[in-house]
């Protein structure tokens, strides 16, 4: 008996220690993985730590057949090598942001280099800080079982996998994507006035609101706001297509003299832009001031180069067709008068004394006409299109008011609280069959916008408005 007992005592320290040895190994195995864990965990970290991008004022990059040099000057990113240019401050922000996101996808057995393309590397990547200290990355073949790229950078144990999407955006790509593309740069602050130097004269608008704008410069002359507005958003719809950057090629692409310079006004800051020639291709030369020219699409070239011209109203009526309540209709043999009720409009012939009276700009008074039912289909959108008419040249101002008379054809408009306009229109060819197209009414015309500035102006909606009032 007392030795079955000593046998179970036996036993049950051999459980025991049976069971120490399995904590401890337990222990051992936990401890050797935090241990390996806290030894790796240093190296997991992205090439640019978080808000490190801001403290970087240089980068280098250096491909198979391009080297490529980037400065911060006052905040400000340029390219210094392959070519002096201004840099894009958007995809510099872009790469930093990408680097320091970057997760590392796979961490490798530090081994022989060559074996992922990295001896040497296909591109380099150096970021100079502000301290003087660097970050060195390097990025290698690419991976047989994906479009990751093995990598490796300042810090890292081992080689690293690094996706597709970031190696062709930042890594390979050519030169001309690092500059700045916009023909204006962003910068705080919107337009807030421009200065156009073309054809001899100087034209200043400036912005009151967002889609308003006022020329100051010459005295006299409304501008066309639309005209202004689409032509201003023209330096940042249309980007570079492409560079000149061989010296001595201002005169060939017509920059000295350009063909006209605007002066941009924006935060306090001006930037000033040239306009050269329009090239065969269909798109136009631009250069900014620091910068070499390039080309861009050519569809606003009229309007950067036509200063005054190109930029200004020369409607003949101002206001809105809408609100027409009548027209009286002039010429030399006679008149008639036309009244819209609703959607209808209603025509009166006028006795000469009836048409003396309302060419004073008084009210028509309608119960002295008989009226009938208008059955013209394009006089609504005749009307619509006498308002947005537009003069050709400005002519001579007049030494005197015009005179009524002296016109072929006079249009006089009241809306229904009693607003008065009037266009009169005098032809100096007679209209005439066109190919392909109605007669036009040729002539010069003056209105109630600027009464003492006539337009030359060619318009088949003219025509229309004298065959209507002749009968």
């Amino acid at each position: 008996m007392e030795g079955r007992r000593r046998s179970i005592g036996q036993r049950g320290a051999q459980w025991v220690l049976l069971g120490i040895a399995v904590l401890l190994l337990v222990a051992l195995i936990r401890g050797w993985r935090l241990g390996r864990q806290e030894s790796a965990a240093p190296a997991l970290h992205p090439p640019v730590q978080a808000g490190e991008g801001a403290s970087i004022t240089a980068l280098l990059l250096r491909q198979e057949r391009d080297t490529l040099r980037l400065e911060r000057r006052a905040g400000i990113w340029w390219m210094t090598a392959p070519v002096a240019d201004l840099a894009s401050d958007r995809l510099v922000r872009e790469l930093f942001r990408a680097l320091e996101g970057l997760e590392v996808i796979r961490v490798l057995e530090t081994g022989e280099r060559q074996r992922y393309g990295l001896a040497p590397p296909a591109s380099e990547l150096l970021l100079v800080k502000a301290s003087g200290d660097s970050i060195q990355m390097a990025l290698g073949a690419r991976t047989p079982a994906s479009s990751a790229y093995y990598a490796t950078w300042t810090g890292l144990e081992g080689v690293a996998l690094v996706p597709g999407f970031i190696a062709a955006r930042f890594f390979q790509s050519a030169p001309f994507l690092w500059r700045e593309h916009e023909i204006l740069p962003a910068a705080a602050g919107k337009i807030d006035s421009v200065w156009i130097d073309a054809g001899g004269t100087r034209t200043r608008v400036r912005r009151l609101g967002r889609d308003d704008w006022k020329l100051t410069a010459p005295l006299g002359h409304e501008v066309d706001r639309l005209s202004v507005g689409r032509t201003v958003a023209a330096f940042w719809r249309f980007p570079y297509t492409g560079f000149f950057d061989e010296p001595g090629q201002a005169k060939t692409l017509g920059l000295d003299p350009p063909r006209a310079r605007w002066h941009v006004f924006r935060g306090g800051l001006v930037d000033t832009v040239a306009i050269g020639k329009l090239l065969e291709s269909g798109e136009m030369v631009v250069q900014l001031s620091g910068r070499p020219p390039g080309r861009v699409p050519g569809e606003l070239y009229e309007r950067l180069t036509g200063g005054l011209r190109a930029l200004e109203t020369r409607a003949f009526v101002r206001g809105s067709p809408k609100g027409v309540r009548f027209l009286l209709l002039a010429t030399r043999e006679g008149g008639r008068c036309l009244r819209r009720e609703g959607r209808d409009w209603w025509e009166a012939e006028l006795l000469p004394a009836q048409l003396a009276v309302m060419e004073t700009s008084v009210m028509p008074e309608t119960t002295q006409l008989a009226w009938e039912r208008a059955s013209d289909p394009a006089l609504g959108p005749d009307v619509d299109n006498l308002f947005a008419l537009q003069g050709e040249q400005w002519l001579a101002p007049l030494s005197a008011a015009p005179n009524p008379g002296a016109y072929d054809l006079r249009i006089h408009l009241w809306e229904a609280d009693g607003i008065y306009r009037w266009v009169y229109f005098r032809a100096t060819q007679k209209p005439a069959e066109e190919i392909g197209g109605p007669p036009r009414f040729v002539g010069i015309g003056v209105g109630s916008r600027f009464p003492g500035r006539p337009l030359t102006f060619s318009s088949a909606v003219v025509w229309r408005w004298w065959l209507r009032a002749e009968g």
